[in-house]
This record gives structure tokens, sequence and C-alpha cells, in this order.
């Protein structure tokens, strides 16, 4: 079983996750309406953001895991 280098963190992974949701979220509503909203953290969940996120970010962790670069 492989074991991840010392410096990973799920709490750093989840703070991605939700920096991750909220660019997420930004760039569609800046597409759509041309404003500048900061989302509660209900909404990105409501919306799917967070959802997307997860999968994004957790890819990226994988990949970067994967290429031996430190996180």
């Amino acid at each position: 079983m492989r074991t991840m280098a010392s410096s990973f963190s799920w709490s750093k992974v989840r703070v991605r996750i939700w920096v991750k949701a909220e660019e997420l979220f930004m760039q569609e509503q800046m597409q759509a309406f041309n404003c500048d909203i900061k989302p509660e953290r209900c909404e990105l969940r409501e919306g799917g953001y967070f959802d997307r996120a997860k999968l994004i970010v957790l890819r990226e962790v994988y990949l970067e895991g994967k290429s031996g670069s430190s996180f």
C-alpha cells in the first residue's frame, strides 16, 4: 500500500475544494450576469459547484501525488 508524503493534509484539500467551488461559481456569475457576488457554502453545495470542485481538486491531488510533486 502506498503512503502519501508527510506534507499531505486533508484539511488543505478541503480548503482547495471550497476555493475551487467559489472560483467556478464566480466564473459562471461573471459570464451570465456580469456581477461579482460572494456565495455562501450552502449555495455552492446546492448549485453543484462543490461537487464539481471536489472532482477537479481530487484529480489534481492524485496527479500531483503520481508525479511526486509536494502538496
